[in-house]
């Protein structure tokens, strides 16, 4: 199984999902809870927050932004950031192009995302925890693969949470990895300048990549 097989079946398991709970927590396969969901959130827009733009707006490129949840998030807090979402459901896109009419919205695949230019922080809920039917080489492979895309795109730097295999149980469709392991990766092969979130009250861990060192 290649990267294009894992995103055709990742988009097969979100279009069946959101059209059985639509624009809801469990539409986007979160379970029920949506103060977990605000609460990811909160720790992806860490990053933005955390950083430096110089003095201008910040851009955010939400990657698998599903019908919009963290632009709601973004509005509700506030904050002064240019959003742009991307997703591979385009049921999901139509909904947040409903929702958030104003809004920057693309449907299509990150891998193949042509002339989408650069912006200053990547952040990427869900896409890193869930591995369906492929098996954890190949899922590793593909998260591997999406960090260095994301990457590349950004300026500043990329936040995005995976499912900690610090834990007394596992779920067979989930992706668990090791923090540490994780850490380690980053730091030898994307960037030195690595932030790690274990603290926070759900079964994951969040990580910051930065293109230097411009955590305040």
């Amino acid at each position: 199984m290649n990267e294009n097989s894992i995103t055709e079946n990742m988009k097969a398991h979100h279009d069946r999902v959101f059209s059985e709970h639509g624009a809801t927590p469990r539409g986007v396969d979160w379970g029920a809870n949506q103060d977990d969901l605000t609460l990811r959130y909160d720790k992806l827009l860490d990053l933005v927050l955390r950083g430096r733009t110089l003095g201008r707006r910040a851009s955010v490129l939400d990657v698998g932004c599903g019908y919009g949840g963290l632009l709601s998030r973004i509005q509700e807090r506030g904050l002064e950031i240019d959003y742009t979402g991307i997703d591979f459901v385009e049921a999901m896109i139509v909904e947040a192009k409903k929702r958030y009419p104003k809004g920057d919205f693309l449907c299509g695949d990150i891998f193949e995302a042509k002339d989408i230019g650069t912006f200053d922080y990547l952040l990427c809920n869900g896409i890193m925890t869930q591995k369906l039917d492929a098996s954890i080489p190949q899922m590793d492979k593909f998260v591997r693969s999406l960090i260095r895309r994301m990457f590349d795109l950004c300026s500043e730097g990329i936040a995005f949470n995976m499912m900690s295999s610090r834990v007394n149980f596992m779920v067979d469709n989930l992706f668990y990895r090791s923090p540490a392991e994780m850490l380690s990766w980053c730091m030898a092969e994307i960037t030195p300048n690595v932030a790690l979130d274990h603290a926070y009250p759900l079964y994951e861990f969040m990580m910051y990549l930065y293109k230097n060192d411009r955590i305040r």
